[in-house]
């Protein structure tokens, strides 16, 4: 193993929780300017510092947007329906296909 390889592993082995053993990540607080910048991106950005020197990458978070298909008086419909089939019923439908 070279030196970059070993710097590599052990700074895999750094970033793990040793209690939980999930990963961690650093939090950093930002300005309200620079988080609105950054909220207002839909493309990946460098950042970069005074002198231009790139100090890191921002992807910015994508949500998703649901529509959801139904109207609330049609959820409500469902809702208060009663019935439907029994699963051994089902199951032998789906036997026979």
């Amino acid at each position: 193993m070279n030196v970059f390889t070993d710097w590599i592993c052990r700074a895999k082995m750094k970033a793990i929780d040793a209690n939980t053993e999930k990963p961690m990540m650093t939090q950093i607080r930002l300005d309200a300017n620079l988080a609105l910048q950054l909220k207002a991106s839909s493309a990946p950005l460098e950042l970069c510092d005074p002198k231009g020197n790139v100090v890191g990458l921002f992807t910015p978070v994508k949500k998703p947007k649901i529509e959801i298909p139904f109207t609330e008086e049609e959820i409500q419909k469902s809702k208060q329906k009663k019935g439907g089939r029994p699963l051994p019923e089902i199951l032998a439908d789906l036997e026979k296909s």
